[in-house]
């Protein structure tokens, strides 16, 4: 059984068998694409069809409809003085009848006159359709009823609409000019406090830089005439902590290598927080006084005591100035 649905599937469908030409199966594909196109549109026009030829069928079925005439055969047993019903018939045409003169129901006409003095209006007998009929033709009063309806409900929507139009599309302008101020104030807002950031940025650098420079003019300064100076004090004349003072020595090049008449000059910073200068001469002295003999002294010299006799050397230069 796999085989045959295998094998059946193989005839049916392009490019399953290598012994078939490529003609065959390209001509076997657009074969297959053109039914798989049209086969819905053919279906969906024959139901279309069939609809249309359903319907026309029921219409003539109505339309030949007779009247049933098997009351009016017996016509020689109806009472004419009795009232025959109207149906259908317009309430206002009834009373406009009865209302003419000369009219008298159902009477038969005076033999003694003429016939064009008293002309005869009786209203005509209702017609005596079939069920079926009777059924499509209160359809018919149903769907023109609902379309009536319809009709009266679009026209009252549409005048109240266009009663209230006017007041609407004041009130969206109105809207919109309002949200429009809105935008304009936030748009002010923001700006007016872009500008303000811009400015007070502005001077928090320029103040910056002022400080900057400040500070490097202070340390210079006082390295020049004292030879050392304590950036604790500096910062805080400048109301900025000490970090800040050292960073921007180091930045500065104060602490770079430089020569003063002939003379090596560096500038140390402290763990103190002090910058003070040492020059060749100092660097003399030092070493003299390390290798002059002290009492109990084994003629060692460390660099514990090198750094006092530096820092002796600098105070003493420090106190000079003052």
């Amino acid at each position: 059984m796999p085989n045959l649905i295998v094998r059946i599937l193989n005839t049916l469908l392009p490019f399953t068998d290598p012994d078939t030409p490529l003609s065959q199966d390209i001509v076997h594909t657009l074969a297959i694409c053109i039914l798989l196109y049209f086969a819905p549109h053919i279906l969906d026009q024959r139901v279309q069809n069939h609809q249309r030829q359903h319907q026309e069928q029921l219409e003539r079925q109505v339309d030949n409809i007779q009247p049933d005439t098997g009351d009016i055969a017996r016509a020689g047993a109806i009472d004419l003085d009795a009232d025959v019903p109207l149906e259908n018939a317009d309430p206002q045409l009834e009373e406009d009848q009865l209302e003419a003169p000369g009219f008298q129901g159902n009477a038969l006409p005076d033999q003694g006159v003429q016939d064009h003095a008293a002309p005869d209006i009786n209203p005509r007998a209702t017609r005596v359709v079939g069920a079926k009929k009777a059924k499509s033709l209160a359809r018919r009063d149903q769907r023109r009823a609902y379309h009536e309806f319809q009709r009266a409900q679009g026209e009252r929507q549409r005048a109240a609409d266009a009663e209230g139009a006017e007041e609407r599309e004041a009130a969206l302008l109105e809207e919109k000019r309002r949200r429009a101020l809105i935008e304009m104030e936030i748009e002010e807002k923001q700006r007016v406090e872009r500008e303000a950031k811009k400015e007070k940025e502005r001077k928090e650098k320029q103040e910056e830089l002022t400080a900057q420079r400040e500070c490097l003019r202070l340390v210079r300064d006082r390295l020049e005439k004292a030879g050392s100076v304590d950036l604790t004090s500096v910062a805080k004349s400048l109301r900025r902590p000490v970090e800040w003072a050292e960073g921007l020595v180091r930045a500065g090049g104060i602490l770079e290598k430089s020569k003063k008449s002939g003379n090596i000059v560096i500038a140390m910073l402290t763990g103190e927080s002090w910058v003070v200068l040492i020059d060749q001469d100092m660097m003399d002295e030092v070493y003299r006084n390390a290798l002059n003999p002290r009492p109990n002294d084994d003629g060692k010299v460390t660099m514990e005591q090198l750094g006092r006799i530096i820092e002796d050397k600098v105070r003493g230069r420090a106190l000079a100035v003052r």
